[in-house]
């Protein structure tokens, strides 16, 4: 379980390198040449990745009970770190807004960490492994601009996506180090009350 929360921060921390300056990658990078029109379009490619989300999130935790936790989580590390790293390589807008959109449909990792901690704690513990998952989450979304900004003064934005990609794809091999410690449980429903 610490394993996926580990891989959690990293992926919140690695994704949030370039998103807060999508609109000034468009804009330059992708020479759009108004400003307004960059900030419109850089708007669209969260959309479209929140609508994949929200269409995929049952499935990745019908996945996750079909094919099993620990292969999900490698599969949406692995699909995470692509979709980061091939942003680096977009030449136009297009090609952004289709990769977020298959961003949100290919790496839910917060569903399948979410499912691996339901499957590997007591009942009792429920509670306090979700709010580590969650604060961990939460971290990551705090520093990864931050830690991102910084980056893009020495990298450029390409390479901000480039070094998430990157970093998420290391994730998978702390996935690999901790894989022998979950344990999980066989998924049985929980009566609610």
């Amino acid at each position: 379980m610490m394993g996926a929360i580990a891989d959690q921060f990293v992926v919140s921390l690695s994704s949030n390198f370039a998103f807060p300056f999508l609109t000034l990658f468009i804009h330059a990078d992708l020479e759009v040449n108004s400003l307004s029109e960059a900030a419109f379009r850089a708007g669209l490619a969260p959309l479209l990745a929140g609508i994949s989300i929200s269409v995929m999130a049952p499935v990745w935790g019908w996945l996750c009970d079909r094919v099993g936790r620990k292969k999900m989580l490698v599969q949406v590390l692995l699909a995470h770190a692509a979709m980061m790293g091939l942003l680096s390589f977009s030449t136009n807008l297009h090609q952004v807004l289709v990769l977020r959109l298959l961003h949100g449909f290919l790496s839910r990792t917060s569903v399948v960490v979410m499912s691996i901690i339901a499957s590997s704690v007591e009942e009792e513990q429920l509670p306090q492994a979700i709010g580590y998952q969650q604060s961990v989450q939460t971290a990551g979304l705090l520093l990864g601009p931050v830690v991102g900004g910084v980056m893009a003064t020495v990298m450029r934005f390409r390479g901000c996506f480039f070094a998430g990609g990157l970093m998420i794809a290391s994730a998978v091999q702390l996935r690999a180090q901790f894989a022998s410690t979950v344990s999980e449980i066989p998924s049985v429903s929980r009566q609610l009350g």
